[in-house]
């Protein structure tokens, strides 16, 4: 059915997918940097193009999910591929590892076939002039690595010149093998490395030549890797981002991780800093609160720039703001019971909208999908956690370093 066939209602709901990230230029999209109290994004995008060519950066970029991270990371990316005053154009890798690996088992090696097979696959299709990603080198490791699987594993036949290309892939589909497979991989993994990072410098030298700035990696989604206790102690984001810091900051491209925000309150994040270098900040929610921490007010700017999210968002389903929230308490309380958070704004409005056959949004409906919500919050919560959640009522500057309150954060 065309989209103005729809009814406002049903084209309201679909302008607000809580799931779906904004790309640059989206009519949608509002620029909460204000309202974070901070724009992490450009100091990383300053820090990347002051950098010594023989130097690359190595950022760390964390924040609660739903916030919109993947899409200032995409703000990002558009941002250095264009000229910055003085400064060169980059190339810019995005990866999501989420596409390909299980977040809920994932390691080291699957993040470093992934590198190799994505790596060489955008770099083919970039055809960049005097620059072949076809690696010799890459192939003899993989001609390695079918060898030593033998006939335990088959491998489905792949691109000659993309090898790893679907390896990573057959880790997420082959739960019951994974560990065989990722045993060859950490055999073969230093010189998979300098094989990925001589394929990085024979890159940046091209891109060079061809008048931009160099690479940049993007590797999103490990946010979400799965918190889990290892039979050996340990866990899990322990086990990738601080065991292999050193490893994944040894890539000769600036490469920009996604990590779960609990590692920034961890007691092992000065191991990271050791490894990354500079301090990395959280990208923040978005302050409702007034600059004294005083209650929320639709005048706040946090409050304000929800509005505009609001807005926009109506705006491109063809509906009035005054048609979708004729009582300004109802987009308030809205807002206020989000906390900031974007995602969970948009939830709420679907799910109050999604009680209703046409607009306005009531209030009634309103409360009732925020007792949803509440209700679904008591079965997920653990209960040993209500008792320190109650500490938080109030803002708070400290978060405890135990466990609980990073396993509350993640």
């Amino acid at each position: 059915m065309p989209e103005h066939a729809l009814d406002s209602i049903t084209r309201l709901v679909q302008q607000c997918n809580p799931n779906e990230v904004l790309e640059p230029g989206d009519m949608r999209f509002v620029n909460f940097d204000e309202a974070r109290g901070g724009n992490v994004v450009d100091r990383i995008i300053r820090s990347i193009r002051r950098a010594p060519q023989n130097r690359p950066e190595c950022k760390l970029f964390a924040g609660h999910r739903g916030i919109g991270k993947t899409s200032e990371l995409k703000r990002l990316q558009a941002t250095l591929q264009k000229a910055g005053g003085a400064s060169k154009p980059f190339f810019v890798v995005f990866m999501d590892a989420t596409h390909q690996l299980d977040s809920n088992d994932l390691d080291f090696p699957d993040l470093l076939v992934l590198l190799a097979g994505d790596l060489q696959q955008q770099l083919r299709a970039a055809k960049i002039p005097g620059f072949s990603a076809t690696s010799t080198y890459l192939k003899s490791l993989w001609d390695t690595l079918i060898g030593g699987l033998g006939s335990a594993v088959k491998i489905k036949s792949v691109d000659v010149d993309v090898p790893f290309g679907k390896f990573a892939l057959e880790l997420r589909n082959r739960p019951t093998q994974r560990a065989m497979l990722r045993e060859m991989i950490e055999s073969m993994a230093t010189d998979l490395i300098e094989a990925v990072n001589k394929l990085l410098d024979e890159a940046n030298a091209a891109l060079r030549a061809d008048g931009r700035a160099g690479l940049v990696l993007i590797i999103d989604g490990l946010d979400k890797l799965s918190l889990r206790h290892l039979p050996n102690g340990g866990n899990t984001h322990d086990r990738l981002f601080v065991d292999r810091s050193e490893h994944l900051a040894g890539l000769r491209a600036h490469t920009i991780y996604t990590v779960p925000i609990s590692m920034f309150y961890s007691p092992r994040c000065a191991v990271l800093e050791q490894s990354f270098g500079e301090f990395n900040a959280p990208i923040s929610m978005i302050r409702i609160r007034g600059e004294d921490k005083s209650e929320p007010l639709p005048e706040t700017l946090g409050m304000q720039k929800l509005w505009e999210m609001l807005d926009l968002r109506c705006k491109a389903a063809d509906v009035t703001f005054a048609e979708t929230f004729p009582v300004d308490e109802t987009w308030q309380y809205l807002c206020q019971m989000s906390g900031g958070h974007p995602r969970h704004l948009l939830i709420l409005l679907c799910a109050a909208a999604n009680l209703l056959d046409a607009l306005p949004i009531t209030r009634a409906a309103v409360d009732l999908a925020i007792r949803d919500y509440a209700n679904s919050l008591l079965r997920e919560v653990p209960d040993l956690f209500w008792s320190k959640l109650l500490h938080f009522a109030e803002p708070r500057e400290d978060i405890s370093k135990d466990e609980d309150h990073q396993a509350m954060l993640f």
